[in-house]
């Protein structure tokens, strides 16, 4: 017992002389470089503010190790000297250098340890970005490049500070994932100038790698260094932005402006996708552990909403041109609908001849609400997929909010099948493929639930494409209209009618009703339309449901309690269609289908391999119109 007493006390004065001695030169770094983050440290338990200093320090100085070496060898060299080091905290041996010893700290303490330590991977992780980006650019990164880049290092380093704080869940781990991709992005597109026009190389090399901490300043007649422009590859070319351009004519260069709010766009989806995690996945409750680390992206959102506030809240290109939407340049050539709190006109876009479908909703929101519902709509500028209704830009009026969207020539499905009875099985196969895709797409790239899958939702134009629109984008938009998706209750599943939070998998039993509704002709219940408007059929096909005329209140107790709806047994639909049917209208919502899993079912698979002409079955429609 006396020698294992004997053997721990030097590790406990060694963390004595860590806390006390090294602290103050952690703490100064992160006060002097990096402010937002020093104030963010409050947010952290007394015990773990030493460790903070330790990651948010070493943070920097991986950082800032670029800009202080004479050449590449030596920032490599540097690099290697820093893996070593974090090698030795591991193993409770640390170099003398305060950043070492205090991550040693935090990686011994047993307040740590006790919830998994710091995952080492993590630092690795952020060294060997670093090192990589050493070298000079030989071109500039393409955006996959970029993204990876700020996963390496914005991500690692919250997740480094998640574990600090014993938080291990996969959920808030994608979360972070996001909101440090945003956070990466923000800096490059902040950092811009510095890149394109940096001052010269050290004229010599800085103290040795394990000597004292790097500097930003450099020193006055040093080698001039190679200017780089840290902006995706793809939206440079996009806006037909020139490097020599940029380097010559700074931030007045043709299309850099462009590139510029492109980037951060992206930065700003990162963003909405992270809200859209915390409201659909974390049901509105972010861990309260979680809370300090969110604090580093105050920074960042607030450079996005100035950059946002410079170019009128339209950021970046997309699928579709940005184009001036105001209403002297549209319009208004014919009513399209109306419906969820809401009309569509059809206008023209009189500089370009674009025909466009213009959205009106009213929104019940304060000022800042409604400011809150305009930045969650530009992630429609990310969304390049075929089974999406593209989006040129949107804009706020007093108490509406103005969409333009594609202009889909052929209507929805709800009017198809009025005008021309059921659809082909085949024509279904092809529909229900580009749905699973377009949910499957929404939810992937932007964790997206759509919300309101139904036939007048899916759009069809004359080239034969099958595009969904109205998805729930903005939860802000969402609430704000609360009062208007009465009629969409119809298409609801059953754990939403009972009040559970929405999920993925409730698209999934709208998608059920829907393929039953376009293959029959009519809505699988019979129900009183002057109580649901969107109901566009009354009367029930034989074989599916048995039941007398409902009012609302009565079918959506019929949804909860009574079998689900079936194809008709009298006719003949394919077993595949009959069974994909069947499994999107599980009322168990565990057991039900997502629409990631539903992309290898036959009946989607036969529906991607059916060389039905869609082209062929449009021009029909068009031919047997009254």
């Amino acid at each position: 017992m006396m020698l294992r007493r004997a053997a721990a006390a030097p590790h406990q004065f060694v963390r004595a002389q860590h806390t006390s001695a090294h602290l103050q030169p952690l703490i100064d770094t992160v006060r002097t470089r990096d402010y937002a983050a020093y104030l963010s440290h409050v947010a952290y338990p007394p015990r773990l503010q030493p460790h903070f200093w330790a990651l948010r320090a070493f943070h920097i100085e991986l950082a800032s190790i670029k800009d202080a070496v004479s050449n590449e060898l030596v920032g490599r060299i540097r690099m290697q000297w820093w893996r070593d080091a974090i090698e030795g905290v591991y193993a409770n041996r640390p170099p003398k250098h305060p950043i070492a010893l205090g991550l040693c700290d935090a990686v011994m303490d047993p307040a740590v340890m006790k919830h998994g330590s710091l995952v080492k991977d993590h630092f690795l992780r952020i060294i060997d970005a670093r090192e990589a980006d050493l070298a000079e650019p030989l071109s500039p990164p393409t955006l996959e490049e970029l993204e990876t880049y700020a996963e390496a290092t914005s991500s690692r380093i919250l997740y480094l500070l998640l574990n600090l704080q014993g938080i291990s869940e996969s959920t808030v781990d994608v979360l972070f994932s996001h909101l440090g991709k945003a956070m990466g992005l923000g800096i490059f597109v902040a950092s811009l100038p510095r890149h394109t026009h940096p001052p010269p190389l050290p004229a010599s090399p800085t103290a040795g790698p394990g000597g004292g901490m790097s500097r930003y300043a450099r020193q006055a007649g040093g080698v001039p260094r190679t200017p780089t422009l840290p902006l995706p590859l793809e939206y440079i070319m996009d806006a037909g932005v020139s490097q020599e351009d940029v380097y010559r004519h700074g931030p007045h260069a043709h299309g850099l402006k462009d590139a510029v709010f492109a980037t951060a766009t992206r930065a700003n989806d990162y963003l909405i996708t992270a809200r859209s995690i915390i409201r659909d996945e974390l049901h509105g409750h972010v861990p309260a552990q979680a809370v300090a680390p969110m604090l580093l992206l105050i920074q960042t959102r607030r450079f996005l909403e100035k950059l946002e506030r410079m170019n009128n809240l339209d950021l970046g290109p997309g699928q579709l041109p940005r184009l001036d939407l105001s209403a002297s340049n549209l319009r208004t050539l014919a009513d399209l609908g109306a419906g969820n709190g809401g009309t569509v006109t059809k206008v023209l876009h009189i500089p370009t001849g674009i025909l466009m479908a213009k959205k009106v909703n009213f929104i019940d929101a304060k000022p800042e609400v409604r400011k809150q519902i305009l930045r969650e709509l530009q992630i429609l500028h990310e969304c390049r997929s075929e089974y999406i209704v593209g989006f040129y830009g949107a804009s706020l009026s007093d108490v509406h909010i103005f969409m333009c969207m594609e202009y889909m020539d052929m209507g929805s499905l709800d009017t198809i099948y009025q005008k021309h009875g059921p659809i082909d099985v085949n024509i279904c196969g092809k529909i229900v493929y580009t749905v699973v895709h377009g949910l499957s797409y929404l939810y992937e790239k932007f964790r997206i639930i759509h919300r309101d899958v139904k036939p007048s939702n899916i759009l069809v134009n004359r080239q034969g494409q099958i595009k969904l629109c109205d998805f729930g984008v903005s939860g802000e938009l969402i609430n704000s209209m609360a009062d208007t998706f009465v009629g969409t209750s119809t298409y609801m599943s059953p754990e939403r009618i009972q009040g559970d939070q929405y999920s993925i998998k409730s698209d999934v039993w709208s998608l059920g009703v829907t393929v039953i509704e376009i293959a029959h002709g009519c809505f699988p219940f019979a129900i009183e339309t002057e109580d649901d408007p969107d109901a566009t059929t009354h009367a029930a096909p034989r074989g599916v449901q048995d039941v007398r005329s409902l009012s609302i209140l009565e079918l959506l107790q019929h949804i909860v309690h009574e079998p689900p709806p079936k194809l008709n047994p009298d006719a003949d639909f394919p077993p595949d269609m009959i069974n994909f049917v069947t499994v999107c209208l599980c009322k168990d919502p565990v057991k039900r289908p997502t629409p990631m899993e539903l992309r290898n079912h036959p009946f989607v698979l036969q529906g991607q391999r059916c060389d039905v002409n869609m082209v062929e079955w449009v021009m029909s429609l068009s031919s047997s119109k009254e």
